[in-house]
């Protein structure tokens, strides 16, 4: 069912100019368009004062207090969509959402998430959907955070009754393509609401619009989207698909039995002419033509019309029933021979599955340090689809950020093998920064002379920011 656009809400929040950040010119369109297919009638209908556009906030509390107030008016659906940049906290790994005057280490310039899921989680909120979209780097994050409190990997900042879709992975940065009008998530989005899906329903849920825009941008090579659903919030409709029609109805036709053509057939007595309309198995209808060879006329009406089984006109047999012997005969045959096909196919699909597990690869954690995996993160009948591929013993997890330390070990998939050994070079450049902190922590205890100092570059500077604390 669509969601009423009389009793719901959209908030579009968007800040694509920054005093300290790259600027993002596409989000500005982003906004626009989702506005416009958002009040377009013959897609959703949302009136314009219940589409609200917050662009360009010069602080947190400008974008919370228009949540609070359309999630308090909102008795339907509830969205709320966020394009820009995204920040993760040094210390305790939250996620961020940047506004105009944000900074990487001014975290406190920025929207945090936890405050907005807190707004959408209200006692006062009445909506019974909310749907969610995260338009920046590491939005993934509000799909495996530290922000509810609840202790559970994959739930932790999950929004009850609500559809999050994030326009990337915890661990990837979003897409911009220079030249392109919308950011690389959000144009997918657009094109699907504006131009529709083909085979799709005739309205657009939002596991529709998560699998069109994950297939697209895994076909351009482009950060792919990740999604999390609470009960059947993945069935919320926000608009019509245009490329929906109604399905044709084949008109139907005659079996091929009853379609037989007429013929004539000489007789002793003259010509017979012989026509099969639909009639019983096993007989035809023979009539007499007006004209007689012998120059004699003989005209029958229909009511004279005789049914004579097909064998006396045309020499030729046409049973009621096929020989059930036979039937029986051939009975096991047919069970073998669809019992052998039954297994082939099956043996065919799980051999075709085991070989498209081995052009998987992720990363992921292998005793105290990391490696690369061939095939799949999981196990059949207690049988692992996947071994270390490459192992990397001088990336150690214990000199990883906290965050990273559990995307390790939760496993970070990839597209390919080359996508893999660049996520542990990332890995590799955090970790040899952190165990020089770490040594340079331990050389000061012990009273080390101020030339024996640690150096770190101005990116490694950064990167120590989130090294652990011991």
């Amino acid at each position: 069912m669509l969601s009423d656009p009389q009793a719901s809400h959209a908030v579009l929040i968007g800040v694509h100019s920054f005093t300290e950040l790259e600027d993002l010119p596409a989000v500005r369109h982003n906004l626009a368009a989702l506005s416009r297919l958002f009040t377009d009638t013959s897609l959703w209908g949302l009136p314009p004062d219940r589409c609200i556009v917050v662009e360009q906030p010069g602080s947190a509390d400008v974008v919370l207090d228009a949540v609070s107030k359309a999630a308090k008016n909102a008795e339907n659906t509830l969205v709320v969509y966020y394009a820009g940049h995204g920040l993760v906290h040094p210390q305790n790994d939250e996620l961020y959402l940047a506004l105009q005057q944000s900074r990487p280490d001014r975290w406190y310039q920025a929207l945090r998430y936890e405050d907005l899921r807190q707004v959408m989680l209200g006692q006062e909120v009445r909506a019974t959907r909310k749907v969610l979209v995260l338009d920046c780097c590491w939005s993934g994050r509000a799909l495996v955070g530290v922000m509810s409190g609840t202790g559970q990997v994959g739930d932790e900042v999950a929004i009850t009754g609500t559809c999050v879709l994030t326009a990337t992975s915890e661990t990837r940065k979003a897409l911009a393509p220079p030249g392109e009008i919308y950011t690389a998530f959000t144009g997918e989005l657009v094109r699907a609401l504006e131009h529709g899906v083909a085979g799709a329903p005739e309205l657009l849920d939002m596991d529709t619009l998560y699998r069109t825009a994950y297939q697209e941008l895994r076909e351009k090579g482009r950060p792919l989207p990740q999604q999390r659903n609470r009960n059947t919030a993945g069935r919320i409709c926000l608009a019509r698909n245009r490329s929906w029609s109604l399905p044709t109805i084949p008109r139907p036709t005659l079996p091929h039995s009853t379609r037989v053509p007429s013929a004539q057939v000489s007789t002793p007595t003259g010509y017979w002419s012989v026509q099969l309309p639909p009639v019983p198995h096993g007989c035809v209808t023979v009539s007499t033509p007006g004209t007689h060879p012998n120059g004699g006329s003989t005209r029958v009406g229909p009511q004279q019309s005789t049914r004579r089984p097909v064998r006396d006109v045309l020499g030729t047999t046409h049973p009621r029933h096929p020989d059930r012997s036979r039937r029986r005969r051939f009975a096991p045959r047919v069970l073998v021979i669809a019992g052998l096909s039954s297994l082939l196919v099956v043996g065919g699909a799980a051999f075709g599955g085991y070989r498209w597990t081995q052009t998987q690869y992720y990363v992921g954690a292998d005793g105290d340090h990391v490696s690369v995996y061939r095939g799949i993160n999981q196990t059949l009948a207690g049988v692992s689809l996947s071994s270390p591929y490459v192992k990397y013993t001088d990336v150690e997890l214990k000199y990883l950020p906290a965050y990273q330390r559990r995307v390790v070990t939760n496993s970070i998939p990839t597209e390919n093998l080359a996508e893999a050994q660049d996520q542990v070079k990332k890995l590799s450049e955090q970790a040899s920064v952190c165990k020089k902190v770490a040594d340079s922590a331990r050389f000061d205890s012990t009273g080390g002379s101020e030339g024996e100092r640690l150096t770190l570059t101005g990116q490694e500077q950064q990167l120590a920011q989130s090294c652990p604390v011991n």
